[in-house]
């Protein structure tokens, strides 16, 4: 039987998990002895020793670190404490615990551990760790706090929950998405890999600048003959430099989407979602189904092309959370990401969707903003050098369609129960909720709005908010009316 009423430590081979997490934090310090060792020559023996003394000062303090960390559960509170030199008590509450899943990284399955991870209400730590727990332990302790969070939670609140399953497919056995090595692959080949490319410049062009002597001795008539050839063959080097960053960050991409979506499964059941993925870090995430707000799925030319979308599920969260933060599916297929939306979302087959688009404005608002007015300013700079004016004129004629097309798709469709917000072109998205995990809704109207009788309407969830563009001011009123109802008539719980 489970036994948590007295302070416990972790596993005693936590230790040398926390030596490696902290080790990863020195690496730059030992970095930085490399740099003094080249850059002053002094001798090696010195490398040697202050490497040494990092690491040795490293395991102390993950020694120590593991000594003054314990937890327990104490009247109806699940408690952590931590801290070597600012003790830190964290109490959570069995009713706050808004999820609790396991992980095990590459030193955690040689040494036959678990990591445990608790997701919380109301607090800003995003999340309480325990790193090192033997496997049946820490599911032990999984299935003991969901099982005194749900005793915490009313009657009416359990019955509510199952009216809102109600309806649904019973839990599915096998997962309802599965990603082979092939779909892995179309993930990593389909991410954004200009946003990759800037990353990785950023890393490399921070560790030179920190270390900027160091590299300009090291190298100095590397770089001198380079600058020169540079110089001599700019428009060569140039394409094929952006080539390899382009190949680099390609290949990045693929090595992380396996690193992090390898194998992946997605569960779905009566009462929790589960997400299970990772290489060498093994993650099985575990989210109750009262806490999902919504569902968000987008797409990109790329994807497109190969059939694939990327399923966000968003949860409640005390923080705002971005997308990456929360779980996160790329590579459905259709059928499987029309099955998740089906066993979520049943009321949209029950009655036809009422759609409502932006107004026209949106599109001159769009336009205004984002073609003429950067237009205007490239064309400026033609008073500098006449091909500024070409350049104005491309972007006009690129971004032009664009605005256009973006504005056009702009729409919200709702039922009785359900809503839908469609946007964008070339990265489409649509997100769908309930009404019932809405908390407030508001219209927002400036100066121009009002002149063009337009507003815009904002959904508000315990995950983040959401905005429709440019409604008439009319819908946008008839829709808040309707929709503030709808909160305040209905008794299901957002959570």
């Amino acid at each position: 039987m489970l036994d948590l009423d007295k302070p416990q430590r972790q596993s005693p081979v936590g230790v040398i998990v926390i030596f490696f997490k902290n080790l990863r934090k020195a690496v730059n310090f030992i970095f930085y002895f490399f740099v003094v060792q080249f850059s002053m020559n002094t001798r090696m023996l010195f490398l040697w020793i202050a490497i040494v003394v990092v690491v040795l000062l490293t395991l102390i303090y993950s020694i120590l670190v593991y000594k003054r960390f314990v937890f327990y559960i104490e009247e109806g509170e699940f408690i952590i404490e931590k801290g070597l030199f600012n003790r830190e008590k964290i109490a959570v509450p069995f009713e706050r615990i808004q999820s609790v899943h396991i992980d095990q990284n590459v030193v955690q399955r040689a040494l036959k551990v678990v990591g445990l991870k608790i997701d919380t209400a109301g607090s800003g730590t995003k999340e309480l760790e325990i790193v090192a727990l033997p496997d049946t332990f820490a599911r032990s302790i999984q299935e003991y706090l969901i099982e005194k969070k749900n005793l915490r939670t009313d009657e009416g609140q359990i019955q509510e929950g199952e009216q809102n399953v109600k309806g649904r497919s019973e839990p599915l056995k096998e997962p309802i998405i599965s990603l082979k090595a092939i779909d892995v692959l179309k993930v990593g080949l389909t991410e954004n890999h200009l946003k990759t490319s800037l990353a990785l410049f950023a890393l490399i062009n921070g560790y030179y600048w920190q270390s900027q002597d160091f590299f300009f001795t090291l190298f100095q008539d590397y770089v001198t003959e380079g600058e020169e050839f540079v110089l001599a063959k700019w428009l060569m080097v140039l394409p094929l430099l952006l080539l390899s960053l382009l190949v680099i960050s390609i290949v990045l991409s693929v090595v992380m989407s396996f690193l992090k979506y390898h194998r992946l499964q997605f569960f779905l059941g009566l009462k929790e979602v589960v997400n299970v993925s990772g290489l060498l870090k093994r993650v099985e995430y575990q989210i109750p189904i009262s806490k999902i707000q919504y569902l968000k799925y987008s797409s990109n030319p790329l994807r497109k092309l190969l059939g694939i979308k990327t399923l966000v599920v968003k949860q409640a969260s005390s923080i705002a959370s971005s997308d990456k933060q929360s779980l996160m599916i790329p590579g459905c297929k259709q059928a499987q990401l029309d099955a998740v939306v089906r066993n979520f979302f049943p009321e949209l087959g029950q009655s036809s969707l009422l759609t409502f688009k932006a107004n026209p404005y949106l599109k001159i608002q769009m336009v205004l903003f984002f073609s003429v007015l950067p237009s205007i300013f490239i064309g400026v700079l033609s008073l500098l050098n006449i091909n500024f004016l070409f350049l104005a004129i491309l972007v006009f004629v690129v971004s032009l369609p664009f605005c256009l097309k973006y504005a056009a798709n702009m729409r919200l469709a709702l039922n009785s129960e359900v809503m839908q917000l469609q946007k964008g072109w070339i990265f489409p998205k649509t997100e769908i909720l309930k009404f019932y995990k809405l908390q407030s809704v508001a219209i927002k109207q400036n100066v121009f709005q009002k002149r063009r009788n337009t507003a815009h309407i904002d959904f508000y969830t315990a995950a983040g908010s959401l905005r429709m563009w440019q409604l008439d001011a009319d819908v946008a009123a008839e829709l808040y009316n309707y929709l503030l109802y709808k909160i305040e008539s209905s008794n299901a719980k957002w959570m």
